[in-house]
């Protein structure tokens, strides 16, 4: 590969693109939403996205709402997902109607939260963003209210 090589984003980056798309207070780009889905399909070929794309456009939440359910367990070990998802936790939770952050982060760490933040502090320590280790903190925090 030249360094002049541009390299197509991974499935976690267009999940979260998605999903940017989805949160979107005004109704979000059906360009970008259907470039979005096409690199999911190819990602993900074992779900079915054909129905996403006019759910969408139709501001139909429902079936978007089972498909990102579907999507999050393939990321339960990517901390730039998860920290999205921590990030983001008052719009999906708004989007959902129900503390979701909380309930995904119990469901994919055996010990619930305190398994999710200890995870979370451990990738982004060795990855030295300590930086952003108060923001968990403080995002975590959040969760267990």
């Amino acid at each position: 590969m030249s360094a002049l090589s541009i390299q197509q984003p991974g499935k976690d980056v267009i999940f979260q693109f998605f999903l940017n798309e989805v949160l979107k207070k005004s109704d979000g780009s059906i360009h970008k939403m259907k470039n979005h889905l096409d690199q999911l399909t190819t990602h993900f070929p074992e779900i079915d996205f054909s129905k996403l794309l006019e759910a969408f456009a139709m501001g139909k939440k429902t079936k978007l709402k089972e498909i990102i359910l579907k999507l999050i367990p393939y990321f339960h070990d990517n901390e730039n997902v998860l920290y999205y998802l921590l990030n983001r936790q008052k719009e999906l939770n708004k989007f959902y109607r129900k503390p979701i952050v909380s309930k995904l982060f119990k469901e994919l760490f055996k010990g619930g939260l305190s398994d999710a933040k200890a995870f979370l502090i451990r990738k982004f320590t060795q990855r030295e963003f300590h930086h952003l280790l108060p923001l968990i903190d403080e995002k975590m925090a959040l969760l267990e209210e």
